[in-house]
């Protein structure tokens, strides 16, 4: 059995939304400055849109992964490919 080389919250991993010709880029982090938390799911708004054109995940070992099945306007788990 091999370990990923990701942590298991994916912290420091880059999301890549591709919707309407625009390209909205999130990172997973815990924190954003000095004594601050954030939540760690990363929401993205689509606008008009009632889908992605495509979702890619660049995760902190460095595997980018493209997410096929994108659930709208329910949380997703999306798991790094091994």
């Amino acid at each position: 059995m091999s370990a990923l080389k990701a942590n298991r919250d994916a912290i420091g991993a880059w999301i890549k939304v591709s919707v309407g010709g625009y390209t909205l880029v999130r990172q997973v982090m815990s924190t954003r400055s000095y004594l601050s938390q954030s939540e760690l799911p990363v929401t993205i708004g689509l606008g008009n849109a009632s889908k992605p054109d495509a979702v890619e995940i660049l995760w902190p070992s460095g595997i980018r992964q493209q997410v096929e099945s994108v659930l709208v306007d329910q949380p997703m788990t999306i798991a790094e490919t091994r």
